[in-house]
């Protein structure tokens, strides 16, 4: 599997991360995240369901009932999953910006350290 190919071979250059760039990232895709929970697109989906009534009392007005309720469920089911991938990612960049942010700053730390000491 190896590294990425858009990465320079191990070790004959630098890799840098820009940090405000990330962060830049992950503030955007929050902001959307943020806007798609404030749509209330779960609710939107559960306030439209008719109930079993609006069917009819017979037995293809409940069998469509119970597609509609299946399809509702699946649709609800598979808009919660993209949250939860969507919110990990951006937590991910989060993390990932965080973590960059800290190395960087401990590598510099060691080195002015280092210059104190030679």
């Amino acid at each position: 599997m190896g590294h990425p190919r858009n990465l320079p071979p191990l070790g004959t250059r630098e890799v840098r991360i820009d940090h405000d760039t990330l962060k830049d990232i992950a503030r955007i895709l929050r902001a959307d995240m943020n806007n798609l929970h404030d749509g209330r697109w779960k609710e939107k989906i559960d306030d439209s369901f008719p109930p079993v009534e609006a069917m009819g009392d017979y037995t293809a007005g409940r069998s469509l009932h119970q597609t509609i309720r299946n399809a509702r469920d699946q649709i609800g089911n598979t808009h919660q999953s993209f949250v939860q991938a969507y919110e990990a990612v951006i937590t991910a960049l989060e993390n990932s910006e965080q973590n960059y942010r800290d190395a960087d700053d401990n590598s510099a730390a060691g080195v002015r350290n280092r210059a104190r000491l030679d």
